[in-house]
């Protein structure tokens, strides 16, 4: 596969994890994340990295969505996050009521 067309199949599984996540379909995107993470494994082991202002644009591409899928993530983070505080919280007033 041709380097151009592996950065095309890069931007797909991006805007694929992209759209997974922003449905909050998390399993999708840890499944398709593993595709994108063995494509650019073997790119990082290929070797060369031709220059190119198409492969630029691709490259930009790609860093405005997974710029946009980490901040999605990373809210849905802090949601998880802020779920388990919530629900220890809970636990805690239901101990202190069951004293009594």
């Amino acid at each position: 596969m041709q380097y151009l067309d592996q950065l095309n199949q890069l931007l797909m599984l991006t805007n694929k994890m992209l759209e997974y996540a922003k449905s909050q379909n998390w399993d999708e995107v840890m499944q398709v994340e593993a595709e994108y993470s063995k494509l650019m494994s073997s790119m990082k082991d290929a070797g060369h990295i031709p220059q190119g202002i198409q492969i630029a644009q691709k490259i930009q591409k790609l860093i405005v969505i997974n710029a946009e899928l980490g901040e999605i993530c990373g809210r849905e983070r802090t949601s998880c996050l802020n779920q388990i505080s919530n629900a220890k919280n809970r636990k805690k007033a239901v101990s202190a009521y069951s004293n009594y």
